[in-house]
């Protein structure tokens, strides 16, 4: 183990020093703005460093897949039934101060987004669906286990995703569901590939995106042009060790959370 923190160290060193002499960030859009700038050589850094010492588990990466009809049905129901207009910011559940999410103007009235949690009952099916889903585009021996599935959340009006990669431990195959937008023009997600190349992703509702989220940098730094946007999102691992894993997740604030809600 320790080698191969050590590979990945160096790999990462020769990395920068390579990516330091060329300008790899997004051309400021001053019409669309965008917030990706400092940030994307060390994301893709830590890209580097999850590849290296955890290894990729799918062949592509990721897959832009349609969302089962009947959980969009039971989702958008939800969503509704919770906010009936997502645009509004005083609906549902107000995101930390400390999230990834930024508005790019004004976050004075800290509403950059809203989540609607959902039961227990609505995540367990989704979750059950899902993780047939991950099995099959994962294709390994291994098996997958669910570890989070995240309220639905409504971003607002000039909102912003820094890009980044995510926990090891918890999110290894996931999935980004489009479940309802309004928006005057596409919000897409950015996704460095297994080769480092930037990939722009559009999403209608409907639409889901499976992706490896600990080992690919993504976001979504181009400001949103519209009222809202509203997706959810679900999490599973490789349980190699699944009795430990149960263990680790009875006390973990990831579900913490969700079981109040539940």
């Amino acid at each position: 183990m320790k080698r191969r923190v050590l590979k990945s160290l160096l790999c990462v060193l020769l990395f920068i020093a390579t990516v330091s002499r060329t300008s790899i960030a997004i051309p400021y859009d001053a019409e669309r703005g965008v917030l990706f700038g400092k940030l994307d050589t060390m994301n893709m850094a830590r890209n580097v460093v999850a590849r290296q010492v955890y290894g990729s588990v799918t062949e592509d990466g990721f897959k832009k897949i349609k969302t089962p009809s009947e959980i969009q049905r039971m989702l958008k129901e939800f969503l509704f039934e919770c906010c009936p207009n997502p645009s509004e910011k005083n609906c549902g559940r107000k995101e930390a101060l400390d999230s990834l999410i930024s508005g790019y103007e004004d976050e004075s009235d800290e509403s950059r987004s809203r989540v609607c949690d959902v039961s227990r009952e609505l995540a367990n099916h989704i979750g059950s669906v899902y993780l047939e889903i991950f099995q099959n585009w994962y294709g390994g021996d291994d098996e997958l286990q669910i570890t989070a599935i995240y309220g639905i959340r409504s971003y607002h009006s000039d909102a912003t995703l820094q890009m980044h990669v995510d926990r090891p431990k918890t999110h290894v195959v996931s999935a980004i569901l489009n479940v309802a937008q309004d928006v005057d023009e596409d919000w897409p997600l950015l996704i460095h590939d297994f080769d480092y190349t930037l990939h722009n992703i559009t999403m209608a509702p409907g639409e889901s995106i499976l992706y490896e989220s600990m080992a690919l940098t993504h976001g979504r730094p181009y400001v949103l042009r519209g009222r809202y946007y509203s997706n959810i999102f679900i999490h599973s691992v490789r349980c190699v060790h699944c009795r430990a894993l149960r263990q680790s997740l009875h006390t973990s604030n990831i579900y913490k959370r969700h079981q109040k809600t539940g």
